[in-house]
């Protein structure tokens, strides 16, 4: 289900000729060494016995972001995002997709890509070891960055919004080196390049880099508590089996109900579908729980949509499903079924109706 909080900036009008593809190690925030985020994982085999690079690169500086991928001959091949820069030292206007255990994790829009690395500015040098010397890091040496954006352009996604996937070693696929140009002449390429574009392009959830609290307040992690206190079996796992059984019975409903016109848009915005009855549009939200659903987790990004769209809005409601989990092989079955349907036509979202759950204070 939709996550709430600050929205990811849109990157509307992006040409994909100029794209670059980076894999990088798995961290949740990469802004440096933290408890329980202490280095990249996976990525490469640098990342195995040393402390990869990306570890900063969506850590704030004064509003700039300086990025890290690994490149075969320390070189990145400008000429490959833009064949007019093959003299060059730099492309500007970039959008660099940062991938990470085959998922999008995060993208910088409108980078500097440089084709073999600079220096960072002494006082960011200065300010990272600093970081690195609180949290006990004493053996990592500063590299280079070979990609810089302004923050306003960047987005990173929550672990759990961290689902678009891209193909490994397939006809078409990522491959084995860390960089991937765009290539619109490989037609198996060119079909999820293209999806993954329109997925950044029409991102409007939470962003880690404007909202971090976001990783700890999202709608997946409330409603996994909520299931856990009323004595489900809930994880990341079940959540997401849960999420797509429900979708698809909401599907069925609306479509019994006279509706048509479907777009899935659950991954992207603070909705999960919309669709169209009599040449109206709507909205739909999809919410499905072990539970008798008599409270339901509602975002914030929810909450302020519905309440731009009242008489446009539609409740599916999948409670009570049942949930059963084995083991097959050493392999883990999780299976979802039954479940009761309520369906809402327009909502009412009465103040005295809405409890909160979490606040932020600012400390003066």
């Amino acid at each position: 289900m939709p996550t709430s909080g600050t929205q990811g900036k849109s990157l509307q009008g992006h040409t994909p000729r100029r794209v670059l593809f980076a894999r990088v190690g798995s961290m949740t925030y990469y802004s440096g060494p933290q408890p329980d985020d202490e280095r990249p994982r996976g990525g490469g085999a640098h990342n195995r016995t040393k402390i990869g690079h990306e570890l900063f690169n969506f850590a704030n500086f004064d509003g700039r972001l300086f990025g890290f991928v690994r490149a075969k001959n320390n070189r990145i091949k400008l000429e490959k995002i833009d064949p007019e820069a093959a003299a060059s030292d730099r492309v500007d206007n970039v959008l660099v997709i940062f991938v990470a255990r085959q998922r999008v994790v995060g993208w910088y829009g409108r980078a500097v890509v440089l084709r073999t690395g600079q220096a960072f500015p002494k006082a960011i040098e200065t300010e990272m070891t600093q970081r690195l010397r609180k949290a006990g890091v004493w053996s990592y040496s500063m590299s280079q960055h070979r990609f810089e954006c302004a923050i306003e352009d960047a987005v990173l996604l929550p672990t759990d919004e961290r689902t678009e996937k891209v193909p490994g070693n397939v006809k078409g696929g990522y491959g084995q080196s860390n960089i991937r140009y765009f290539d619109d002449r490989d037609r198996r390429a060119r079909a999820w390049m293209n999806r993954v574009f329109e997925y950044v392009d029409n991102y409007d959830k939470a962003n880690l880099l404007t909202a971090p609290v976001e990783q700890t307040t999202t709608e997946a992690a409330a409603t996994i508590a909520q299931e856990r206190v009323a004595g489900f079996q809930s994880d990341a796992e079940i959540r997401r089996e849960i999420e797509l059984y429900s979708m698809g019975i909401a599907y069925k409903k609306l479509k019994a109900e006279g509706y048509s016109d479907f777009k899935d848009t659950s991954k992207q915005k603070p909705y999960d579908y919309t669709c169209t009855k009599q040449g109206r549009g709507y909205f739909v939200e999809v919410k499905g729980t072990q539970t008798e659903g008599r409270k339901l987790i509602l975002t914030r990004g929810e909450v302020e949509h519905a309440r731009r769209n009242l008489d446009a809005w539609i409740l599916v409601l999948v409670r009570q499903v049942d949930v059963t989990v084995r083991r097959n092989r050493g392999k883990r079955i999780i299976t979802v079924r039954r479940g009761s349907v309520t369906f809402k036509e327009g909502w009412n979202l009465r103040d005295e109706d809405l409890e909160p759950v979490q606040y932020i204070w600012t400390v003066n």
